[in-house]
């Protein structure tokens, strides 16, 4: 399987998801899991 940067699936976000709803869903999820990482002593 190949990695995806951060920025390419953003634009596939932005391109298949126009309501501003999900993309805010996106990001606040983004932000939950990076906070369990770091905590998790994964960051």
């Amino acid at each position: 399987m190949e990695n995806i940067s951060r920025e390419d699936a953003f634009a596939l976000l932005k391109k298949y998801n126009k309501d501003p709803f999900h993309i805010q869903h996106a990001l606040t999820v983004e932000a939950v899991m990076r906070w369990f990482a770091d905590y998790s002593g994964y960051g």
